[in-house]
């Protein structure tokens, strides 16, 4: 299943209804591609998915973010800086 929501038009089924357009995940993948990265995913039902995004820039500084969202689960983000 995981490799087929990165096609276009696939869409996942919320609550007995398609949520979104499913290009979104499309577009990701393309162009993370054409930069010559790649983009993972690991879902389990019921717990959220992550999704990894992978590009061959040099990091000069990291900063990771840990928030929650309205439901009190957790929220990861990392936001680096890059030189061209």
């Amino acid at each position: 299943m995981h490799g087929r929501i990165f096609e276009p038009f696939k869409r996942v089924v919320v609550n007995g209804h398609p949520d979104g357009l499913g290009l979104g995940l499309f577009i990701v993948r393309s162009i993370v591609q054409q930069l010559g990265g790649a983009v993972n995913v690991d879902s389990r039902p019921g717990e959220g998915a992550t999704f990894v995004v992978e590009l061959p820039l040099q990091v000069t500084h990291r900063h990771h973010i840990a928030s929650h969202d309205g439901d009190g689960k957790a929220v990861h983000a990392a936001v680096f800086s890059v030189d061209r």
